[in-house]
C-alpha cells in the first residue's frame, strides 16, 4: 500500500530511517535513545516531516537546553536528527535539511591543567592497589582511550620493543560487547 512518507510524523521517520541507516551499532543505539526519549515526546517529533522548519528544530534544541540538558548532549541529539533529515533530503522527501543553521550557546571549556609529578605519583600509588591498576597506569602514560585500552590483546604488546599497537576497540552497546577497528588511522599504530 502506498504511503506518502513526507507526511509521516518525524519521530516515526527517525525510527524507520534508523533501521536502514547502515550506521554502526553504537551510533544506532545512541540515536535510538535520543529519538525515543527526546524526539518522540516533543512537538517536533509529532510534526509531519514535510512541515518542519528550522525554527521548529531551534525550539526543540532550546527546549532541551532549558530542561537542563548539557550542550554536548543536545549537540549529539541534534546530530542524530540532522542525519535523519539529510536522509529525507536524499530521498527527495523534503527540499532541505531544517536542522542546518541551528544556533547553540557557546560552550565554556574547562582549562586543561596536567597533574603535577606529586599528583601523578599519588594516582599511581592508589592505582597499584586496584585490580585494574596496570590498565590505569597504561592509560596515564599512553593517553589511550578507554575503548582502545579494552581492545588491547597480548599480541598487541611487544615487551622487547616496549610498544603497544592499537588494532581494536571494545565497547558495550546495548549490553553486548562490540569489537571493531579504531575510527581513524591516527588511532591505529604503535605507542611507546
Amino acid at each position: 500500500q502506498f504511503r506518502e512518507t513526507n507526511r509521516t510524523q518525524f519521530a516515526q521517520w527517525c525510527d524507520e530511517w534508523l533501521e536502514t541507516s547502515g550506521l554502526s551499532a553504537g551510533l544506532r543505539s545512541a540515536y535510538g535513545r535520543y529519538f525515543a526519549n527526546d524526539v518522540a515526546p516533543s512537538a517536533v517529533g509529532r510534526m509531519r516531516l514535510s512541515d518542519i522548519r528550522r525554527a521548529d528544530v531551534q525550539r526543540f534544541v532550546n527546549d532541551m537546553l532549558a530542561a537542563g540538558r548539557g550542550v554536548p548532549t543536545v549537540k549529539k541529539a541534534h546530530r542524530g536528527i540532522s542525519s535523519a533529515f539529510t536522509a529525507a533530503v536524499r530521498g527527495d522527501l523534503i527540499p532541505a535539511n531544517p536542522a542546518n543553521g541551528v544556533v547553540f550557546p557557546k560552550e565554556r571549556r574547562a582549562r586543561f591543567e596536567p597533574w603535577s609529578p606529586a599528583q601523578a605519583g599519588l594516582f599511581l600509588d592508589h592505582a597499584a592497589k586496584h585490580r585494574l591498576g596496570i590498565i590505569l597506569e597504561v592509560a596515564m602514560f599512553t593517553g589511550l582511550r578507554p575503548a582502545e585500552l579494552a581492545g588491547l590483546r597480548w599480541i598487541d604488546v611487544d615487551l622487547a620493543t616496549r610498544t603497544l599497537t592499537v588494532r581494536w576497540t571494545r565497547t558495550i552497546v546495548d549490553g553486548r560487547v562490540e569489537e571493531k577497528e579504531p575510527k581513524t588511522e591516527e588511532s591505529q599504530g604503535s605507542i611507546d
